[in-house]
């Protein structure tokens, strides 16, 4: 029966179609040492770069994908979150607020390839122990309904072409609806666009 040997090292080349990269950033990543490399002549032409050691390396980066295989990652997915991801689940704008969060609350987090990546059994051990924050996309959050006839502040702002700290003034002055969801502040799309209505109509006359 004809033994079969796995393999254990592929060259620069091969790595590069692989990850889909170019020549030079293939060798910068390999010059970067973060996985384990051999060079059989002087020249540095026939490098050859162990695969365990570049797996361990994909496994726990999150930049680079491969062109066909598993995805990047896996050593963190299921384990942690992103800070967008935390953002995104408990609908908090702009994603860079989560800094916040972390930094006032005792929420585990580790710092992997220049990313935060926050753990998931720590994130919902603190989720459980306070109240003002809610997941939207919770079947039974109670304010689910009101997401998609609310738009944020800042979009509101951006579509008068006004700084967002200008913004409450005018709309308190106007008279436009806003409601507060997990802390912030949302405008009802239905009162926004009225407003808008009569901006026009204003303009309108006033040509």
């Amino acid at each position: 029966m004809e033994k079969r040997f796995r393999r254990k090292s592929m060259s620069a080349p091969e790595m590069r179609r692989l990850l889909g990269l170019g020549k030079t950033e293939t060798y910068w990543l390999i010059k970067k040492g973060w996985f384990q490399s051999t060079c059989n002549d002087k020249s540095g032409r026939r490098i050859r770069i162990k695969l365990d050691s570049f797996e361990d390396w994909y496994a726990n980066q999150f930049h680079y994908r491969k062109v066909v295989g598993n995805p990047p990652s896996a050593n963190w997915t299921g384990t942690t979150l992103s800070v967008e991801e935390m953002a995104d689940m408990l609908g908090i704008t702009p994603p860079g607020a989560v800094y916040s969060i972390l930094a006032q609350r005792d929420i585990k987090t580790a710092a992997v390839a220049g990313q935060t990546r926050i753990y998931i059994d720590s994130f919902e051990e603190w989720y459980a122990s306070q109240h003002f924050y809610r997941k939207i996309q919770e079947d039974n959050h109670p304010d689910k309904a009101f997401l998609d006839q609310t738009i944020s502040t800042k979009e509101a702002a951006e579509r008068l072409g006004i700084p967002r700290k200008n913004l409450y003034c005018r709309l308190q002055s106007a008279g436009v609806e806003t409601v507060k969801l997990d802390g912030r502040i949302r405008i009802m799309k239905s009162s926004f666009e009225a407003y808008l209505q009569r901006l026009f109509e204003k303009t309108k006359k006033e040509e």
